[in-house]
């Protein structure tokens, strides 16, 4: 059968995810990733798929369908494709690039069968689509807010959709490393739009003398921010501090926590990720026709529509969180400051 699976996504991945719900069976094939494993006679089991036959003891075991794919069989299946590829041998079981390359298409998997993201990729959609409508000079010129401005949104979606990326696929650590850049970017362009005379210093300054601190720009729009989620969670994971290690330990095994060596879903790291993004991405889209005035002008209807509609997706994901995880209030009582969230939109 011709391989119809992705670039560079392990095929039986994509075979199983393909027939699991056509033909679910407590057998998977190992060789091409097909769940359609069964008893080709009382003394061979063999996969329809790709032909691989083994003999079977037909008079102890018989094969037995499932009436219904449980997710945990579907989560069991991946993490046997995870750590078994055909070919590969000699490793011993340590670590290679094309293991951790196969956990995380795996995890992948995973995360989108158990998260919904739909609402996050149409505002990745917008955020890339907004360089577009600038306008402004592509150069410096006595004001350099709008040039820089417009570099920095010609980098942060691509910053942004990379994060995205390591995030599904269980990279958590370095996803937050490129969080806490998103997150700069947008401190960066919401503070020096209301002081454009400290931008260029701030720029060429070969000292720290004349460059504005993060902590300066945190506490100007929301106070506490800086020291409570900027400077001891995200600045932590970035420097290798404590969090970053705690996020890589199997915290389920108490005082004997282990080091997860490769990746893994993790219900609350890859919530506590998608939640801190969302108000980035919030701020980035809400903000922008304030940073270009031009932008109304030059938008198209479908381009300003779906902008519109990306901020009433991501405020009503924002408003669920924080209505269902009361102990968030606090954190959102500084978010609804940082990116001018109403809750209404």
């Amino acid at each position: 059968m011709a391989d119809e699976s992705p670039k560079g996504v392990d095929p039986r991945i994509h075979r199983f995810a393909e027939s699991a719900q056509q033909g679910p069976s407590g057998l998977l094939c190992l060789t091409c990733g097909s769940t359609a494993v069964d008893q080709r006679s009382r003394s061979e089991l063999a996969c329809a798929a790709c032909g691989t036959a083994v003999p079977w003891e037909g008079e102890k075991f018989a094969v037995l369908r499932y009436v219904v794919l449980t997710e945990g069989a579907i989560d069991d299946a991946l993490e046997v494709l995870r750590r078994t590829r055909p070919g590969v041998r000699g490793d011993r079981g340590f670590m290679t690039y094309e293991r951790l390359l196969q956990a995380a298409l795996a995890t992948e998997a995973v995360t989108r069968r158990k998260l919904p993201m739909e609402r996050h990729l149409k505002a990745l959609d917008v955020l890339l689509r907004l360089p577009s409508f600038c306008g402004g000079s592509p150069t410096p010129d006595d004001d350099w807010f709008p040039w820089w401005c417009y570099t920095q949104y010609c980098a942060v979606g691509h910053s942004a959709a990379s994060l995205f990326d390591l995030w599904q696929r269980g990279f958590y650590v370095e996803a937050t490393v490129l969080l806490r850049r998103v997150l700069e970017v947008f401190i960066q362009v919401r503070y020096f739009h209301g002081h454009r005379s400290e931008l260029r210093p701030h720029l060429t300054s070969k000292t720290r003398k004349e460059r504005v601190l993060f902590k300066t720009m945190f506490e100007t729009f929301a106070p506490g921010y800086y020291h409570h989620h900027y400077g001891e969670m995200l600045s932590g994971v970035a420097h290798g501090g404590l969090p970053s290690t705690t996020m890589r330990l199997d915290l389920s095994k108490g005082q004997q926590a282990t080091v997860i060596p490769d990746t893994t879903y993790n219900e609350r790291l890859a919530t506590w990720v998608l939640n801190q993004l969302t108000p980035v991405l919030f701020g980035l889209l809400k903000l922008f026709p304030e940073f270009f005035p031009q932008y109304s002008d030059l938008v198209d209807t479908e381009s300003s529509q779906a902008r519109i509609a990306s901020l009433q997706r991501l405020s009503e994901v924002m408003s669920s969180h924080r209505q269902g995880q009361r102990q968030s209030a606090p954190w959102y009582e500084s978010i609804e400051k940082l990116v001018c969230w109403s809750g209404t939109e």
